[in-house]
């Protein structure tokens, strides 16, 4: 576990993360930098899949639907390798159709993203 010294405050961040994971509400603020977009934008958008939790002067939404919200972000630029690698390796599930298969692939691979930015906003900050 690693700590974090702030003025005279001890933080430690092994326990903020777990927190952080426990709460289930992720900050509009740390999610903004994730996604590299502005915080207001974060919330107009995210405010769609449900009301935040205003506290500390912030933004908190809950990660399931941040990880709902981040798959729609998703974008296939820079992700296409991967993408038909996966599409390549499921022919086969996908009774040998490409289209569905590259389908199959890319909702595969938004879901993958989406999961990393979960994960990158409970380790902002933390």
């Amino acid at each position: 576990m690693s700590e974090v010294h702030s003025g005279s405050a001890s933080i430690d961040t092994g326990q903020l993360l777990a927190e952080r994971r426990a709460s289930g509400w992720l900050p509009a603020l740390g999610i903004s930098q994730a996604m590299q977009q502005p915080e207001e934008q974060i919330v107009q958008s995210l405010s769609v899949y449900g009301n935040p939790l205003e506290k500390d002067g912030g933004s908190f939404f809950r990660w399931n639907w941040v990880y709902e919200w981040a798959q729609t972000q998703f974008r296939i630029e820079g992700h296409e390798d991967y993408i038909r690698e996966t599409a390549e390796g499921i022919m086969p599930q996908a009774g040998n159709d490409w289209d569905r298969a590259v389908h199959a692939a890319t909702q595969h691979t938004a879901k993958l993203w989406a999961t990393e930015i979960v994960e990158a906003v409970l380790d902002i900050n933390g």
